[in-house]
């Protein structure tokens, strides 16, 4: 017998993603980013396909600066857990966490060749679009709250990313959408 629990059912998601059970408290301020850290980059490919069907096949060149700058954009990505790939015509953003890392190197006979280093983060898509689509939520400079929140089929207080905000709908007349 399975015991019955008042809790909403788990998302394989937050199983991948190891989201904590229980949401933090609002008023605990650990689980906050500081402004300063939190970034939510955009990794920007010239060449390859970003398809909601098809998948995702970008490629590019980098200098070292090139590297080390989409290094520190990773790295603020695992922070915010959003991370935001763009290709020629599309964009996709993912809730990211984290997974594995790889190297490989195969040398010639010089000991030269191609140190290749991999690293797998678990994701989530959670929105695919034109690249000239406005960005909504934090990345428009918006604000984003669950529509579940909106419509009144989520709580308030079980949205685990937006628990601090106790009436969603507080602002809804007094804001002009763009």
């Amino acid at each position: 017998m399975v015991p019955m629990t008042d809790e909403p059912p788990r998302s394989r998601i937050s199983d991948e993603l190891d989201v904590p059970s229980e949401p933090p408290e609002p008023t605990d301020g650990s689980h906050i980013l500081p402004l300063d850290e939190l970034r939510y980059p955009t990794l920007t490919f010239e060449d390859g396909t970003v398809s909601p069907t098809t998948g995702i096949q970008v490629r590019t060149e980098q200098d070292r600066v090139g590297i080390q700058s989409l290094l520190r954009d990773i790295e603020a990505a695992l922070a915010s857990h959003d991370l935001c790939v763009e290709g020629p015509d599309n964009r996709v953003i993912f809730g990211i966490g984290p997974g594995a890392v790889s190297i490989e190197f195969d040398p010639d006979a010089d000991q030269l060749g191609t140190l290749s280093i991999q690293i797998d983060l678990r994701a989530k898509a959670l929105t695919y679009n034109d690249i000239h689509t406005p960005h909504v939520g934090a990345r428009g400079s918006r604000g984003f709250i669950p529509r579940g929140m909106l419509t009144g089929e989520i709580d308030p207080a079980d949205a685990r990313c937006y628990n601090w905000i106790d009436d969603p709908t507080a602002h809804l007349d007094t804001e002009k959408s763009d």
